[in-house]
């Protein structure tokens, strides 16, 4: 009888406490889809938006430098083609920041330079303007393979030159 009363016992306790083993902590959709939002950067980008000369670099800073290098010399190139004549020596910085649309379509949205600056070049931002609205991008920025609108602060210095 004792052995029986062990036997019972072992699998009353055993029993008992397997059931634990067996249930699992359930994680709802609504916190896994809350984890995986807080997880995400929302202010950086996959991929940045491309022009044809850079859809062959595939690092993300690569990208970058791409994006902005293009982007600095359509804007060289508009604005050595112009003839402006400064009594003073100019050395100031430009900021444009950059709206571009998940259509790919680029545009300035705000123009930052100094006051005597626009005095001493009082058609430098539709300069600027003509500038950009001559580039047309091939894909616009990506966030987790989807296309999204993003803003880029793009620092642009001018620079008179002796003659």
């Amino acid at each position: 009888m004792n052995f029986r009363k062990g036997v019972y016992l072992i699998l009353c306790v055993g029993i008992c406490s397997s059931c634990q083993f067996f249930n699992t902590e359930r994680i709802s959709s609504e916190t896994f889809y809350q984890e995986e939002f807080d997880s995400i950067d929302w202010n950086q980008v996959d991929t940045y938006p491309s022009f044809k000369e850079c859809e062959t670099k595939t690092e993300k800073e690569s990208q970058k430098a791409c994006f902005q290098e293009v982007i600095v010399t359509s804007i060289q190139l508009k604005l050595s083609g112009e003839k402006m004549v400064a009594n003073h020596e100019i050395h100031d910085t430009v900021h444009l920041l950059l709206q571009i649309e998940k259509s790919s379509e680029i545009g300035i949205q705000e123009i930052v330079m100094d006051s005597l600056l626009l005095q001493k070049i009082p058609n430098l931002k539709g300069l600027f303007t003509e500038s950009i609205e001559q580039l047309h991008l091939s894909a616009p920025a990506y966030k987790r393979g989807i296309p999204v609108t993003t803003q880029i602060k793009l620092p642009f210095v001018v620079n008179s030159e002796e003659l």
